[in-house]
């Protein structure tokens, strides 16, 4: 899930104001350079590793997780500079979402726990278990049942408390948390680190899962959570191009930088194959740390991967989100097989940026409701330039541009229709779904059907798109867990790349 981004400044006294001080500057996971080499042709095999864990899917409750899922439409565009805990104010508005997360076993020193495996944020976090549950809207105390988190963690003299220090982290959907920082001795895919800054949140705005006791971030330490001080409602921090003045949030060394480059227990490189539930048998996929996964075992269809350069947000300096520039999306009319045929998929992608519809060039302004001019029998649609894509594994679904997701929603049939009440756009659960595919490094990496109708309520007579319109998010593009359950997707932090391999068909 994301996290509210922002642009980090140390301030010359946060070592001076803590006796045990928060590392402010962790090494860079990887220099520019790097980050902006092309993608180039990557051999897979001697980089399959052992330290591979089988990832459970969260129990399935769709009453719940479509309160647990919602996202706020100004996380990424709200106006002040300077917030404290709590962001989300009663009155914002929500959009819904249903789904489930995919989860990792994780031991905090002798104490282990099921936690949410998270691209779009860094800190490691485990609840304390004497917390204060409050509600995500008024801010008010209610019962710890309420937060749904799974067992808690007990602190015993394994944590050592960093003193005038504290979390404090707003996700993207509304949920915060504040609490104490300190060390413990962290273990993940059987890599032990002997000292991990943590966080033991003791206030939370929870809407978990009553199973997952934390999250496992996996993104830059820019977008870790540490202040100087213990008055949350004193934090500050600024977004890319904001003022900078006033934010004394402290960078420190996540626990995957740690494990690659402080440590260098292993290398830099890490891997997700994540796989949808819909036996509800628990199955949620794999996550390698310093390698990948046997090939064979996620169902890989080529050793051909497709290698995209890890990119910069605009208006920033550093490194803080998986982004990518994805070459385009191929649409296709509904009830149209997918195609297998490399040749055909190398014609598209090769084509792809020269194409337009009927009534010209897509990339325009987003259409007005009463636009009949969509052409439904149009072949594919394109972005006229690279577009940039947050790859998220704790979003549920796919967030796309305005104008592409109108038309795309206008492609099933019955088409999808637009709930303003929710801002999500609904469809028949047995429609016809067109096939869509995501080309990145020149290849294409097709949904499966089933990926792009989720189903929102018990009765499965209602179903909300896969895929749904990223302007009631800011404008910030993510692929999320629709696309990535498609793909064996490799983080290389050392190249600064990600690689993409298409999955085959898989019993879930």
């Amino acid at each position: 899930m994301l996290v509210e981004i922002i642009p980090l400044l140390i301030l010359s006294f946060a070592a001076a104001v803590l006796s045990n001080p928060i590392k402010s500057s962790p090494r860079q996971l990887r220099d520019t350079v790097a980050h902006s080499r092309q993608a180039q042709a990557w051999n897979p095999y001697g980089y399959t590793t052992s330290r591979t864990i089988s990832l459970r899917r969260s129990p399935h409750d769709l009453q719940h997780s479509s309160r647990a899922l919602r996202k706020r439409a100004t996380h990424l565009t709200a106006s002040s500079d300077v917030e404290g805990p709590g962001l989300l104010q009663a009155g914002s508005t929500f959009l819904r979402a249903t789904g489930a997360s995919f989860l990792a076993e994780i031991s905090f020193g002798s104490q282990t726990f099921l936690s949410v495996v998270d691209t779009g944020s860094s800190d490691t976090w485990i609840v304390h278990n004497d917390f204060t549950c409050v509600d995500i809207i008024t801010n008010q105390a209610i019962p710890r049942d309420r937060c749904y988190f799974g067992p808690q963690y007990q602190p015993g003299d394994e944590f050592r408390q960093i003193p005038d220090a504290n979390f404090n982290i707003t996700y993207g959907d509304g949920e915060y948390l504040t609490g104490p920082v300190g060390t413990l001795p962290v273990t993940l895919a059987d890599i032990r680190v002997s000292s991990q800054q943590v966080s033991l949140p003791n206030l939370a705005a929870w809407q978990g899962d009553g199973v997952t006791s934390g999250i496992i971030g996996l993104a830059y330490p820019a977008l870790t959570a540490a202040y100087p001080g213990t008055n949350p409602h004193l934090d500050r921090y600024c977004r890319p191009g904001g003022q900078l003045q006033n934010c004394n949030q402290i960078v420190y060394s996540s626990l995957i930088n740690t494990m690659f480059f402080e440590q260098k227990l292993t290398a830099p490189i890490f891997a997700l194959a994540l796989s949808r539930d819909e036996s509800n048998s628990g199955n949620g996929g794999y996550l390698s740390i310093g390698g990948i996964p046997d090939l064979n075992t996620v169902g890989v269809k080529s050793p051909e991967f497709a290698s995209t350069p890890i990119r910069i947000l605009p208006q920033d300096d550093q490194f803080r989100y998986y982004l990518i520039n994805i070459d385009g999306l191929v649409m296709l009319p509904a009830g149209t097989p997918i195609p297998e045929d490399s040749r055909w998929q190398a014609q598209y992608a090769e084509n792809l940026t020269n194409m337009t519809t009927a009534e010209g060039n897509i990339t325009s302004s987003t259409p007005a409701a009463n636009d009949t001019s969509f052409n439904s029998t149009s072949r594919a649609f394109p972005t006229s330039e690279p577009t940039s894509y947050i790859l998220d594994s704790g979003t549920t679904l796919s967030f796309l541009p305005s104008n592409l997701i109108y038309r795309y929603a206008n492609m099933f049939r019955p088409p999808a229709r637009f709930d303003p009440s929710t801002g999500f756009y609904f469809v028949d659960c047995q429609a016809q779904v067109p096939p869509l595919g995501v080309k990145i490094g020149g290849k294409v990496f097709w949904h499966k059907s089933m990926d792009l109708i989720k189903q929102y309520d018990y009765a499965g007579t209602t179903c909300i798109l896969g895929v749904q319109d990223s302007g009631r998010l800011g404008g910030v593009n993510i692929l999320g867990d629709t696309f990535l359950g498609n793909v064996l997707a490799v983080f290389d932090l050392g190249e600064g790349v990600v690689r993409f391999a298409g999955r085959r068909e898989y019993s879930s």
